[in-house]
């Protein structure tokens, strides 16, 4: 006997998507046989059913490396032919897939899950930016530093309030390589402006992210810190590995942007307004990088001295 309500029709289309949101496997099968049950249910409910079934039964195959095909599952689940029933419910699917995922990571996982999912942008989709900030950490004092994850750190920093230091992130993140960032993961209302309009100028990616770093500098929306000096130290190491070697336009404008990190970090030591020798041999060196560049960044320090 069919249940006529339309009431009762939305509310298990709805519970059916708040199940599959939390990864409540058998709950979402349940709301979807009453769904099933409904006047003018839809027809590809069977063929929905059978892909949750799916899901189930190699969650429950795939027990003893679970972790893994969560993972696996939650980056492909939409080149998976078995899940296509479910294509007007991926953005539910993804959501239970990652909160899946991030219950079942810990502390121990700091290193790549997969070669493009680290547990940060896991914690970071569940708003669990605490936990995306430990896990940054964690991975870089044991393997270094890595740029989409200092962006994770630096959206994580903006959306918990602690602006200072979303910049300070964002700021190694993109003097490092800004071409490795990603546009989802500038959360920042002044940068994400900055970005749409100099999208309306460059269509590559990668010329946009070394416009966007140079602009935002210009702009006063970073925050190089002349105290951290072990990320200054790797800085200083890219830019001895390509002096005196002809670099092609987009190595020109990554040199640039790292003498311009050391510059900078140098001035802000300064106390009087008179540059160092050091500063000075870096801005002859950002000059033979970069001419053109080089007067903006000149215009741009105006504001703080005259050079």
């Amino acid at each position: 006997m069919q249940l006529s309500l339309f009431s009762v029709e939305n509310q298990s289309k709805e519970l059916y998507r708040r199940n599959l949101s939390s990864f409540n496997l058998k709950q979402a099968l349940r709301e979807l046989e009453l769904w099933q049950r409904t006047v003018d249910a839809p027809q590809d409910i069977p063929q929905k059913m059978e892909a949750v079934q799916f899901l189930a039964e190699e969650l429950n195959r795939q027990k003893s490396n679970e972790m893994l095909f969560l993972a696996h599952l939650r980056q492909n689940y939409k080149n998976i032919k078995e899940l296509q029933a479910l294509k007007e419910d991926f953005r539910f699917l993804q959501k239970g897939l990652n909160k899946a995922l991030a219950e079942r990571l810990s502390e121990r996982h700091y290193d790549f899950i997969l070669e493009n999912l680290h547990p940060a942008e896991v914690f970071f989709q569940e708003e669990e930016y605490k936990r995306a900030i430990e896990a940054v950490e964690n991975y870089v004092s044991h393997f270094g530093e890595h740029v989409f994850l200092r962006q994770i750190e630096g959206a994580a920093y903006f959306k918990l309030g602690e602006n200072t230091k979303g910049r300070m992130f964002y700021t190694m993140a993109l003097f490092n390589d800004p071409r490795l960032c990603r546009i989802p993961y500038f959360v920042n209302r002044l940068i994400k402006n900055k970005l749409q309009f100099l999208q309306n100028k460059f269509d590559e990616w990668n010329l946009l992210a070394f416009q966007l770093t140079f602009a935002l500098w210009e702009d006063g929306q970073l925050h190089i810190d002349e105290k951290n000096e072990e990320f200054e130290s790797f800085i200083k190491k890219k830019v001895e590995e390509k002096a005196g070697e002809i670099l092609d336009v987009q190595e020109a404008f990554l040199q640039f942007l790292h003498l311009l990190y050391l510059a900078e970090a140098e001035r802000l030591r300064i106390s009087s307004r008179n540059p160092s020798a050091y500063l000075l041999e870096l801005q002859e060196e950002m000059q033979n990088v970069h001419f053109d560049w080089f007067l903006r960044y000149e215009n741009a320090l105006k504001k703080f001295y005259p050079i």
